[in-house]
């Protein structure tokens, strides 16, 4: 017998991560992207499971850092190819300037794609160390559960003004998955 299990195991290990997150929508969030921004197509690849970081109770939240990635954009988070700003210098998005149904609130975030990178992006997210997904847009009750950013042509910055939803302060991470990279983007949430 012998044979390879590799197979086996990764897919026991995508089951695993799958169940570690109940479905967004057992928190009322809106399949998939606002509709107002375009049918932006993601390739099934990019829905890889999500492989954030676990936080024991008392841990610190490893934020990522902030930097300036170009001078027309405000400091992003993160390696890229794609940056969220909108945070301070500690990583922080703070909410409380939106006016959206209780239990949501959030803020402004904009998305911006370095020009080297010109295939689809997309963005999703989840309280690291508690039980809240990170919602997007969505002026309603309802926010959406993912970002969407289409292909667009190599040598051209590609920018998505966004809201970022959460339902309390802590941490929490985006998964960002491109045709090439798979990245996580950690933040906190405070008001």
């Amino acid at each position: 017998m012998g044979g390879d299990t590799r197979p086996v195991i990764a897919a026991l290990l995508a089951v695993a991560a799958l169940a570690a997150y109940p479905p967004p929508k057992t928190q009322g969030l809106t399949p998939g992207d606002t509709p107002d921004v375009g049918a932006v197509v993601i390739p099934r690849r990019l829905r890889r499971p999500l492989h954030l970081p676990r936080l024991g109770p008392a841990a610190d939240c490893p934020v990522s850092s902030r930097r300036d990635v170009d001078p027309q954009f405000s400091p992003g988070l993160g390696t890229g190819p794609a940056y969220p700003a909108g945070f301070d210098d500690e990583s922080t998005l703070h909410y409380g300037g939106a006016n959206f149904p209780p239990p949501w609130t959030g803020n402004k975030v904009l998305w911006y794609v370095d020009p080297a990178y010109g295939g689809p992006v997309l963005i999703r997210g989840h309280q690291l160390g508690g039980p809240w997904w990170v919602g997007f847009d969505g002026f309603g009750r309802r926010p959406y559960a993912e970002i969407r950013i289409g292909p667009g042509p190599r040598g051209r910055w590609r920018e998505r003004g966004s809201y970022t939803r959460v339902r309390a302060p802590g941490c929490y991470a985006y998964q960002v998955d491109g045709l090439i990279f798979s990245r996580v983007i950690v933040f906190r949430a405070a008001p």
